[in-house]
């Protein structure tokens, strides 16, 4: 009974090691297959223009949108950079590629052994450190971020990261963009008596009243 429990492990084991090796084949094999498609985006580019890549990525069944983040991230890590034979995956590499220093990201994420949504953390720390220093105003009521205050990094999918001054400033901005306040009846009349006493809508008016 023992030999046929301890084959059945060993039997399981060997499964088991052959499916990750096969797994690990096909992620490697996509992850330098991204890297393929934006260096040939990258190509057309230079060979035919921005516009022959939007061409390019129609007759490919891929959308625009996407070919040229696959173009950028292969600029901003092209084929000599060591970090594309890395253990980095293709998510860290792209969020690395918008950073002033995509090497030294890349070898801090390898040395902390930083998952995407660490590394993302720390960039959104080092982005917030540099909008301070520039003064850069909060995302929701537009007065300058403070270096004395804690700065509130909101990230909503795969959008830009928005600062804000406050908890408080995040949450209303929230609320707003999970609430969007319709027009009211005196803002909607409030828009048209601007617009109507604007020069051009004025002479209109009166061009109109002297027929």
């Amino acid at each position: 009974m023992e030999k046929t429990s301890v084959g059945k492990t060993a039997s399981i084991d060997n499964k088991w090691d052959q499916l990750l090796q096969k797994l690990n084949h096909y992620v490697q094999k996509e992850f330098d297959t991204i890297f393929e498609i934006g260096d040939l985006f990258l190509d057309i580019e230079s060979g035919y223009g921005k516009g022959a890549v939007s061409k390019a990525a129609k007759s490919c069944g891929v959308s625009t949108s996407v070919a040229r983040q696959r173009l950028w991230v292969s600029r901003k890590i092209p084929k000599t950079s060591k970090l594309r034979s890395s253990t980095l995956s293709y998510s860290q590499l792209r969020a690395i590629a918008g950073t002033d220093d995509v090497e030294g990201w890349g070898n801090k994420c390898l040395a902390n052994n930083w998952s995407v949504a660490e590394l993302q953390e720390e960039l959104d720390k080092n982005n917030a450190v540099k909008a301070q220093e520039d003064g850069l105003p909060c995302n929701y009521c537009e007065q300058p971020l403070s270096s004395n205050k804690e700065i509130v990094t909101v990230r909503v999918g795969n959008k830009k990261s928005q600062r804000y001054c406050s908890v408080d400033c995040a949450y209303k901005a929230l609320e707003r963009l999970a609430h969007p306040t319709p027009p009211t009846e005196k803002s909607s009349a409030e828009l048209v008596e601007r617009k109507l006493n604007e020069p051009v809508g004025k002479t209109l008016i009166e061009d109109i009243a002297s027929e």
